[in-house]
C-alpha cells in the first residue's frame, strides 16, 4: 500500500509551498545547531572532565559501565540533529488523528479504549519498515515485502489475525489492539516522508488517564519519552473537555521539568461553534497558569482531520475546512519555528541535568573516596614506621631507666631496711653479752663469740629476706620490659617479630653474701689484755701473800700466803660491767663496719645487676639491629612512598572535588538562565 502524501484539492500546492519553506528553514538551522549547543553547556569539556575523574578515581566497572552510558546518551544527543516531537495527551484527545494529520496520512488507528503501552518513533527511512522490541526484549524488523517475521510473533499473542496482512495493517494492531499493545516495548517506524526527511522525529506516547489497570505504567512510559528524547513536547487538549483534572494532574507531576519547553494543543475545534473557540482558549490558558504556574503559554487551535483525505466533507463544515487546513499549516509552522529556536535550549537544559545528575553521582564517589582517604591517613599516621635505630634506642631508653628506677628504689628500701637491720643485732648482741657473766673473759672464743655470730647471721638472715622482697619487684620489672619491649617492638613492626629478650635476675640470699664472714677482732684484743692484766696482779698478789705467810706461819704460811694473794691480786683489777662494756663496745664497733659492708654489698649486687641488665638489653638491640634492620629500612621507604603518594591523591581528590562543586555551580547557574529563554 502507497503511503504518498495525500493531496488537498486546489490549494495543495500552496500547502506544500509552505511546509517546503519551513523544511529549507530547518536544514540550514541545523547546520550551525551543533556549535551552539556546545557552546551554550560546554558539553565536551565537562564530558572530558568526567572521563578524567572515571579513570583518576578507579570506579567500580559496574559504576563505570553506568557512568559511561549517561556520558554515551549525552554524547549522542549532542551529535544527533534529529528534531524529536512527543505527542502527549489523554485517551481520545485525538492524538492518533493528530499525528496523521503531521502525515498526511492515516498511518495510525484511532482505538475506542487505550492500548498504545509503548512509545512509537516515526522517523523518515527511504523505505516504509518498522522494527518492534518486544516485552522480552526480541527486536523484528518487517518491510512492505516482508512481513513474514513479525506476523509470526503477533499471531503467538493473538489467534484471529487476517491473513496476509498489509504493513500499515500490522502497524495498526500493535498500537491498537490492546491484546497485542500490552506486550510491545518500543515501536520505531521508518516512513519515506518528506516532511520528516528535514529531520523531524515524531513519538507518539501512550494516552494517560484511561483508568484501565494495564495502563498503569503509560504515565512513566510517556515521562521517559518526554525527559530522554523529546526537543519538545506538544499536550493535547481536547476542546470537548479542555484541562481535566487527569491532565493537569499528570502534568504538574510527571511532566512538571518539561512544562515551560510545552506547545499545547486544542484538537478538534472544527466541532465547536466559533463563538465558543475564544472562551475555550481563554479558559485553558487560565487554567495553565492558575493550575500550572505558566505565564503566556503556547496555545494553538487544531482541527487536523481536515488535512487528510476524505470522501466527502461535511456539509457543515463546507465553510471552514479550509479555514483549519490554512490553520494547521500556520500551526505546523509554529511548531517547527518554536521547535528549531528552542531546540539547542531544550538540548541544552537535557545536557544540563544530565551533567548535573552525574556530577552528583561522581560527587557521592568522591566523598566516599575522601572518607576512605582520610582513614588510610589515619592509620599510616597511626602506625607510622620509624627508623629501627630510633625505635631502638627509645627502647632501650625506657627499659633501662625502668630497670634502674627500681635498682634504686631496691637500694632506698636496703638503706632503710639497714637502720632496723643494724638495732636488732645491737640487741641481740646485748643480750647475748649480758647473760654471758665472766665467761665473756674466761670463754669468750668458745661460748660467747659463736652466740654472737649465730644472733648476727639469724637478723642476716632476716635482712636478705626483706631485701629480696623488692629484688622480686627487681625481677617483676625486668619481665615488665621484656615484655613492653616484644609488645612496642612488634607494634611498631607489626611483620616482624621480636627476638627472645631474657633479664635474668639473681637472689639474694645468706650463702651469697653471708654474715659468717664477719670477723670480731678487736673484742678478742682486748680479752687478751685484760687477762694479761689480771695475770700480771695476781703474780703480785702470789709474792706479797707468800711473804706474808712466811712470816707468819712458815714455809706453809708462804704456800697458803701466795695463793690468797694470787686470787685476790687476780681479781682486784677489773670488774665484770666494765669487762661487759669493753667486749660490748668492740663488738659494736666491729657489727657497724660489718653492718655497713653487708649494706655496700647488696647495693653493689643490685648496681651490678642493673648493669648487666643494661648489657642485656644493649646485646638485644644489636640483635635485632642485625637481623631487621634492612627490613626496616624497606618498610620506612614503603611507608614514605605510600605516604607520599597518599598525599597526592589527597591533594588530586580535593582539587577534583573543589572542581566538580564549581561545576555544578556553573551548570545551576545556566539552568537559571535557560529557564528564561
Amino acid at each position: 500500500m502507497s503511503l504518498k502524501s495525500d493531496s488537498f484539492g486546489s490549494s495543495s500546492e500552496d500547502y506544500s509551498g509552505i511546509f517546503q519553506e519551513n523544511n529549507q528553514f530547518l536544514q540550514k538551522r541545523n547546520s550551525s545547531l551543533l556549535a551552539e549547543i556546545d557552546t551554550i553547556t560546554n558539553a565536551s569539556e565537562h564530558i572530558s572532565f568526567v572521563k578524567n575523574i572515571i579513570d583518576k578515581h578507579s570506579v567500580s566497572s559496574q559504576r563505570k559501565q553506568n557512568l559511561f552510558e549517561q556520558l554515551n546518551s549525552i554524547e549522542k544527543r549532542t551529535n544527533d540533529a534529529t528534531l524529536y516531537l512527543a505527542v502527549v495527551g489523554e485517551f481520545s484527545s485525538g492524538k492518533s488523528t493528530f499525528i496523521n494529520g503531521l502525515l498526511r496520512q492515516r498511518l495510525l488507528k484511532s482505538a475506542r479504549v487505550a492500548t498504545t503501552a509503548s512509545a512509537t518513533y516515526i522517523t523518515y527511512g527511504k523505505a516504509f519498515s518498522v522494527s518492534v522490541t518486544f516485552s522480552d526484549n526480541r527486536c523484528i524488523q518487517a518491510t512492505e515485502s516482508d512481513n513474514s517475521s513479525l506476523y509470526r510473533a503477533i499471531s503467538q499473542l493473538k489467534t484471529d489475525l487476517p491473513k496476509q496482512p498489509s504493513l500499515k495493517e500490522l502497524i495498526e494492531l500493535l498500537t491498537a489492539d490492546q491484546d497485542i499493545a500490552n506486550w510491545v516495548k518500543c515501536i520505531d517506524i521508518s516512513l519515506p516522508e518528506e516532511r520528516l526527511k528535514s529531520g523531524l522525529s515524531i513519538i507518539d506516547t501512550p494516552g494517560i488517564g484511561a483508568g484501565a489497570d494495564y495502563t498503569d505504567n503509560h504515565a512513566s512510559v510517556t515521562q521517559t519519552a518526554i525527559e530522554e528524547s523529546a526537543d519538545a513536547a506538544i499536550v493535547l487538549i481536547p476542546s470537548s473537555a479542555p484541562m481535566s483534572d487527569t491532565l493537569i494532574s499528570f502534568l504538574k507531576t510527571t511532566a512538571s521539568h518539561f512544562l515551560h519547553r510545552c506547545i499545547f494543543v486544542i484538537t478538534a475545534m472544527d466541532d465547536q461553534e466559533e463563538e465558543d473557540r475564544e472562551n475555550i482558549v481563554n479558559f485553558v490558558k487560565r487554567k495553565l497558569k492558575d493550575k500550572l504556574g505558566l505565564v503566556n503559554p503556547i496555545v494553538l487551535e487544531s482541527a487536523a482531520i481536515t488535512m487528510l483525505a476524505i470522501a466527502k466533507i461535511p456539509s457543515s463544515k463546507q465553510y471552514t475546512w479550509f479555514y483549519w487546513q490554512h490553520q494547521f499549516l500556520e500551526l505546523e509552522t509554529i511548531l517547527l519555528r518554536e521547535m528549531i529556536r528552542q531546540r539547542n535550549v531544550i538540548i541544552s537544559e537535557r545536557l544540563v541535568c544530565l551533567l548535573q545528575s552525574i556530577f552528583v553521582e561522581l560527587n557521592k564517589d568522591i566523598e566516599e573516596k575522601q572518607k576512605k582517604l582520610a582513614k588510610e591517613e589515619k592509620y599510616l599516621q597511626a602506625n607510622s614506621v620509624t627508623a629501627i635505630e630510633e625505635v631502638l634506642g627509645q627502647l632501650f631508653k625506657q627499659g633501662l631507666e625502668k630497670i634502674s628506677h627500681q635498682g634504686n628504689t631496691c637500694k632506698s628500701h636496703a638503706s632503710s631496711k639497714k637502720i632496723k637491720f643494724h638495732s636488732d643485732i645491737k640487741v641481740k648482741i646485748n643480750e647475748v653479752i649480758d647473760q654471758a657473766g665472766w665467761s665473756i673473759i674466761h670463754n669468750y672464743d668458745d661460748t660467747v663469740e659463736p652466740k654472737i655470730r649465730a644472733a648476727a647471721e639469724a637478723e642476716g638472715q632476716n635482712f636478705v629476706q626483706n631485701v629480696n622482697q623488692d629484688i622480686e619487684k627487681l625481677k617483676t620489672c625486668c619481665e615488665e620490659v621484656s615484655l613492653e619491649f616484644r609488645k612496642q617492638f612488634e607494634r611498631n613492626y607489626q611483620n616482624l617479630k621480636a627476638l627472645g629478650l631474657n633479664i635474668t635476675v639473681p637472689s639474694l640470699n645468706v650463702s651469697s653474701l653471708s654474715i659468717s664472714s664477719i670477723r670480731f677482732t678487736s673484742p678478742k684484743l682486748f680479752i687478751e689484755q685484760v687477762n694479761q692484766e689480771d695475770n700480771k696482779r695476781a703474780g703480785w698478789g702470789a709474792a706479797i701473800g707468800a711473804a706474808a705467810g712466811f712470816m707468819v706461819l712458815g714455809p706453809l704460811g708462804a704456800a697458803a700466803g701466795a695463793a690468797l694473794g694470787g686470787l685476790t691480786g687476780y681479781g682486784s683489777g677489773n670488774d665484770l660491767d666494765t669487762c661487759r662494756q669493753g667486749v660490748r663496745n668492740r663488738v659494736m664497733n666491729d657489727v657497724d663496719e660489718y653492718v655497713d659492708k653487708y649494706l655496700s654489698k647488696v647495693q653493689s649486687t643490685i648496681d651490678s645487676f642493673v648493669n648487666n641488665a643494661g648489657a642485656d638489653l644493649e646485646k638485644v638491640m644489636q640483635a635485632h639491629l642485625l637481623e631487621y634492620r634492612a627490613v626496616v629500612n624497606k618498610m620506612v621507604t614503603e611507608h614514605q612512598q605510600k605516604r607520599s603518594q597518599l598525599s597526592w591523591e589527597i591533594r588530586e581528590t580535593n582539587s577534583d572535588s573543589t572542581e566538580l562543586s564549581r561545576r555544578q555551580q556553573i551548570l545551576e547557574t545556566l539552568q537559571s538562565k535557560l529557564l528564561h529563554v
